[in-house]
């Protein structure tokens, strides 16, 4: 082994274990709710250097809160964060438990991670156990567990109107290895509302909301709902970035969280849902504030097309091709 094969080697061993050492700041994270039950939804408590306690909401982002739902276990990351200002009675953790267990209050003060960050020691925050806080500021994490992926082997999606009448436009009903029920529909994206779309056969989302602000003709009715014992069975739905529903992140939705109001209910079609309405010739000449100067009727030049949703009759246009000086050559830009 040759003298600079050995310093780089020594070198990358050195660096791993400043990476180990300096991590062993942070022994380990959980999430309490207010009996001091671990949870995956409560109040995060972090052992810093040795000292156990709360996370002040101070400084707090997106990231800090991953982190830390890592650091916890939950490989996902974090789905939101809170403090006890604006939390559930029930994912704050009282200062009884704290004393009862010999905690401080707090751990972390100030916590700010860069992007870059991969662990909670590449963030930045005041001394350990040093703090301005009061108990409201405390950090509660909702983290992502493994088993609230739609981890299904089998499922079908209906959309369902009135007494039970399937069709394109209507109520969502999930039916699935879990339960069958409804989707609540509170931020839920379009994305989200698309793939359930597909799920029940259509190619396109034309609109979706919640049951409160469809018209009753458009959405299962209350009767059915009882016969049926249907009820909201999933919530925050978070089908970023995928398009298969068992892939989608949700949680179960607890009693008074999602009511039968605030179901997800679509409209979805085949067909397509822009028509064109209208095709012209126009020189590509620019005018004095640098917009398009349309003067239709050349015999070259650049096609400016119109066209119309069908479903909601709204008129998009713009350039579509581009046509050669013979009048006779069409190519796509």
């Amino acid at each position: 082994m040759s003298a600079i094969t050995a310093f780089l080697l020594f070198a990358l061993v050195c660096s791993a274990y400043a990476d180990y050492n300096r991590n062993q700041k942070f022994q380990w994270a959980e999430l309490y709710d207010s009996e001091g039950k671990a949870t995956s939804w409560g109040t995060v408590v972090v052992s810093a250097s040795g000292t156990v306690g709360m996370v002040c909401d101070d400084g707090m982002r997106d990231h800090t809160a991953d982190l830390l739902c890592q650091l916890a276990g939950f490989e996902n990351g974090a789905e939101s964060w809170g403090s006890h200002y604006n939390s559930a009675a029930d994912k704050r953790l009282p200062t009884s438990i704290i004393s009862q267990r010999g905690w401080s209050l707090y751990a972390l003060d100030d916590i700010s991670c860069p992007s870059y960050a991969w662990f909670l020691y590449q963030c930045s925050y005041n001394a350990v156990g040093s703090h301005d806080c009061s108990w409201g500021e405390a950090i509660v994490l909702k983290c992502r567990s493994e088993e609230e992926g739609m981890d299904i082997d089998d499922y079908s999606v209906q959309i369902q109107r009135g007494n039970g009448v399937m069709d394109f436009n209507g109520t969502v009903v999930l039916d699935s290895t879990l339960s069958k029920g409804l989707v609540c529909g509170k931020n839920v994206t379009a994305e989200t509302a698309q793939l359930f779309c597909n799920a029940a056969g259509y190619r396109y989302l034309v609109h979706y909301d919640v049951a409160a602000n469809y018209s009753s003709s458009n959405k299962l009715s209350c009767d059915r709902v009882a016969s049926e014992d249907l009820s909201v069975i999933v919530d925050d739905v978070d089908c970023y970035n995928t398009t298969d529903l068992r892939d989608c992140y949700f949680h179960a939705s607890e009693d008074g969280e999602c009511d039968v109001d605030m179901a997800l209910v679509v409209s979805c079609t085949n067909e397509e849902l822009w028509e064109l309405t209208d095709m012209t010739l126009a020189s590509n000449q620019v005018g004095d504030h640098g917009e398009w100067d349309l003067k239709r009727g050349d015999d070259y030049g650049t096609v400016w097309a119109t066209i119309q949703n069908k479903w909601t009759g709204e008129e998009r246009e713009g350039l579509v091709f581009y046509v050669g000086m013979d009048g006779d050559t069409l190519a796509s830009i």
